[in-house]
């Protein structure tokens, strides 16, 4: 049976977010679901537990992807609305600050990245790449562009103009 519009008002939008959280076409531009993240709690929360459930599975499953968008769908409404799973043993501070520098040299190099794409795209599991953006940001070596959503992240401009100077992009300032 097909749902009402008038009864919910995000019908329209749920697919597209899960869709955006999979990095899967939407079926409308990302200003139109922008539009209404703006002024829509529940679909604001929705993104973020998408995005969550999605950064879990790609962190245990890595790069394994489901035969069908069917199975995808099946798997992922499964596991919607449980508990975010805890790590046996948290990240020891020696382990974060060597995922630190990955990371660092990661947005170095590849600049301004979607917070929620951070794991995928500096190739680290969740939790790591969660403690390790934590202890970045507390260090004020990023800077997190929150006019955007999901928020944008980079190196502070110091920290991109180290990293060009250790990298030999450009010339050291004496």
């Amino acid at each position: 049976m097909k749902k009402n519009n008038k009864k919910n008002p995000c019908e329209k939008y749920e697919l597209a977010i899960t869709n955006y959280a999979l990095g899967e076409e939407m079926g409308m531009s990302k200003e139109e679901l922008y539009e209404h993240l703006a002024t829509c709690k529940k679909c604001q929360q929705d993104l973020k537990e998408w995005s969550s459930a999605i950064g879990i599975l790609r962190a245990e499953v890595y790069d394994a992807k489901p035969e069908s968008k069917n199975k995808r769908a099946e798997l992922l409404s499964k596991i919607k609305g449980q508990a975010v799973p805890h790590p046996k043993v948290p990240p020891t501070w020696n382990t974060v600050g060597k995922a630190a520098g990955e990371m660092w040299k990661c947005l170095g190099e590849k600049g301004p990245t979607v917070l929620t794409n951070l794991p995928q795209v500096c190739a680290m599991d969740f939790w790591l790449a969660a403690s390790t953006y934590g202890w970045l940001l507390r260090e004020q070596k990023l800077k997190v562009d929150q006019s955007k959503f999901p928020p944008i992240i980079q190196l502070t401009p110091d920290e991109q103009n180290r990293y060009f100077e250790e990298t030999g992009q450009i010339e050291k300032m004496q």
